[in-house]
């Protein structure tokens, strides 16, 4: 019996809904006291906070990807990955990079420009990870099937994406002096702004 061992268990009562009953790194009076706050209201609701913290998460930080595989499919989906991975850290970046690589390996049955977009929004978060850990962040390339710009606004819009005129094209992601991000079409030098909508880097 170790408190170390009691408050881990009472982390995964609250995201976890365990009730302890299956440690052996517990007392007695520990799985007593932790299944009688099983159904306490107050762990309830520390449940909801939890949840919420990490879907704001996914949401600040890979909308257009979340819109296009829709809310049913993502919520199935978020419900997969947080059942294999704990919440680790406080930072929002780590962990959708973590989801992102996730949904590039579950989802078989993509979307139209479903994976085009994901690589854009993990690049994004690529850019912001190593700036965070006091890095040059290097260029990031996303390669992409249609014209960047006008599926970016249809994604936003709901549109179909099949009416996105097609278009080979890679688009170019780097940080300026500034840290704001600046993406350009590589061949043409046309500057690309980013997605409005989408996470600034105050939620990174």
């Amino acid at each position: 019996m170790t408190l170390a061992a009691f408050q881990s268990a009472l982390a995964e009562l609250v995201a976890e809904a365990r009730d302890g009953s299956g440690r052996d790194d517990l007392a007695a009076v520990e799985r007593q006291r932790l299944a009688a706050l099983a159904d306490d209201r107050g762990v309830a609701t520390m449940r909801m906070l939890y949840m919420s913290w990490r879907l704001t998460k996914v949401l600040s930080l890979l909308p257009l990807s979340l819109r296009v595989l829709g809310d049913e499919r993502t919520a199935a989906l978020l419900r997969a990955f947080w059942a294999i991975r704990k919440a680790t850290s406080l930072h929002f970046v780590e962990e959708c990079l973590e989801f992102a690589a996730f949904l590039h390996a579950r989802v078989q049955d993509k979307p139209q420009h479903f994976a085009a977009i994901l690589d854009f929004e993990t690049a994004r978060l690529q850019l912001r990870m190593q700036q965070s850990l006091g890095l040059r962040p290097a260029a990031q390339r996303v390669v992409f099937d249609a014209e960047p710009a006008a599926l970016f606004a249809a994604v936003q819009d709901g549109s179909d994406l099949s009416s996105v005129p097609p278009c080979d094209a890679v688009l170019r992601g780097e940080l300026d002096a500034d840290g704001r991000e600046r993406w350009t079409i590589e061949g043409g030098g046309s500057v690309l702004e980013a997605p409005s909508g989408t996470a600034t880097s105050a939620a990174y």
